[in-house]
Parts: C-alpha cells; sequence; structure tokens
C-alpha cells in the first residue's frame, strides 16, 4: 500500500482541503471526507484483524468507524494532509486493539504466553491479545528513542505493509526498511524478554 496522494477522487473535494473545512467545523467534510478515504481505512482494519482469530468480536467495519470517530474528534490536531491522516489511523488501529486486548485481559488473568516472534508475527499480524499488550508497550518506550523503526513496525505489523511500500511510504529506503526491522526487532526483543 503506498502512502495516499492528495487528489481529488471522482470529482470530490481533496483531502487536504476537506480535512482544513473539519478542522474548521464544518462537519458536512467529515462526512465527505470519510466516503473519500473509507477503503482505504476498511484495508487497514481488515489488515490489522488478518490474524485473530475467525469469532473476533471486533469486525473490519467496527474497528474502522471507531478509528475513525476517535480521529474525526481530535479537536487538537492540525492534518497535515491525507498521508498524516492515514498514518495517524494505524497508531489509532494500533490503540484500539491493544485497549481491547486489554479489556480482555482484565476480564482473563492468563500468565504470560510464549516468546513473540516478530518476523512471524508481521507475516500473519497473528499475536495472542494477551501478549499484544506487551508489545504494544514496549513498541511505545522503542518510539520514544526511535520513531522511525517503530513507524517501520506499525506499519508491517497494523496495517500489513511490504517493505517497498513503506519505503515509498516513509520516503526512504528499502535497505533503511531493512535495517529499521532488524534493529527494531532486535530491541523490542531484549525489551519484551527482559
Amino acid at each position: 500500500m503506498a502512502p495516499p496522494d492528495d487528489k481529488p477522487v471522482h470529482g470530490e473535494q481533496d483531502a487536504p482541503s476537506l480535512l482544513k473545512r473539519l478542522e474548521d467545523g464544518d462537519r458536512e467534510a467529515s462526512e465527505q471526507l470519510f466516503a473519500l478515504i473509507y477503503s482505504e481505512l476498511k484495508l487497514l482494519a481488515r489488515n490489522a484483524l488478518s490474524g485473530e482469530r475467525p469469532n473476533h468480536t471486533l469486525t473490519p467495519t467496527d474497528l474502522l468507524h471507531n478509528t475513525y470517530t476517535r480521529m474525526i474528534g481530535q479537536t487538537r490536531t492540525e492534518w497535515a494532509g491525507r498521508g498524516h491522516f492515514m498514518g495517524i489511523a494505524v497508531k489509532v488501529i494500533s490503540r484500539l486493539l491493544v485497549d481491547y486486548a486489554r479489556e480482555r485481559a482484565t476480564l482473563k488473568r492468563t500468565p504470560p504466553g510464549p516468546r513473540v516472534d516478530l518476523d512471524q508475527a508481521a507475516q500473519t499480524r497473528e499475536v495472542s491479545m494477551d501478549r499484544l499488550v506487551e508489545v504494544n508497550e514496549a513498541l511505545g518506550k522503542l518510539a520514544r528513542h526511535h520513531p522511525r523503526p517503530a513507524s517501520v513496525v506499525e506499519l508491517k505489523f497494523y496495517a500489513g505493509m511490504t517493505n517497498p511500500d513503506i519505503a515509498r511510504w516513509l520516503n526512504v529506503s528499502e535497505k533503511t526498511v531493512v535495517n529499521d526491522w532488524a534493529f527494531a526487532k532486535s530491541w523490542l526483543g531484549r525489551e519484551i524478554q527482559g
């Protein structure tokens, strides 16, 4: 998935102007923006849930609507364009999944699971809900010290992007993405196991 551009779709207004109208309090812009980016948000939500159990109580539609609602409710955000908006969407999706996992963990106290294999998790996006909270906390620490490698993990894990897609999204080389992924795996492995 390449970073979304800011071109108008089917005669609609472009994302930056809709985002600006939204910042100015125009509620109609919210509906137009939702229609413009619906399919992209749905793909992000579907990718994020693809590794979950088949009878998961969250559906991609639920996840995308909750994501959009949270994002539109952010009144202090100045949107730098459609790419920025979709990047934030990946972060919101990950937070929603972690919140869901925390809620489930509160209801069902279980011992820690087996070691998390980040390569396998990124390919299948399968991590137990119990471990998702732990991985997300470590990812937050990584983001504070090394933001770009943390973004690589989020885009690979939550958005299901490939290395070439991530390179285009972050405007870096594929080699940088590979190096950031290797660094992040090592860093997160130490943090999670330690």
